[in-house]
């Protein structure tokens, strides 16, 4: 999907209007995160590690639980971690963890 041009358009679909097309956007860029090559190396290239963390200070739990799947893929692999936690990480993610009401998977 990266090879066929698919990173832009669904960094765009995260920032749509419609939160129902942001929430599929923001999936389709966590799976991609989970993959421990070219693809989550062109997210963070792209800008697309900003925005899922952006979704963990939504007020949308589903799109909490996007961004913190997303977030959990980069930080899985040891060659992004440092990146994401200079990024901005860890502050909504401790945030999240400490929020009562929240979903026990997204505290995960």
């Amino acid at each position: 999907m990266i090879a066929e041009g698919g990173l832009r358009p669904t960094i765009q679909g995260m920032r749509s209007p419609f939160v129902e097309v942001q929430r599929e956007a923001g999936r389709l860029l966590a799976n991609l995160c989970a993959d421990d090559g070219g693809s989550s190396d062109s997210v963070i290239q792209g800008g697309g590690h900003t925005l899922l963390m952006a979704f963990l200070q939504a007020q949308d739990m589903a799109m909490q639980r996007v961004g913190a799947y997303g977030v959990g893929n980069l930080c899985v692999q040891e060659r992004h971690r440092l990146r994401m936690v200079e990024a901005g990480a860890l502050e909504p993610l401790v945030k999240l963890a400490q929020l009562e009401g929240v979903e026990l998977e997204i505290q995960r």
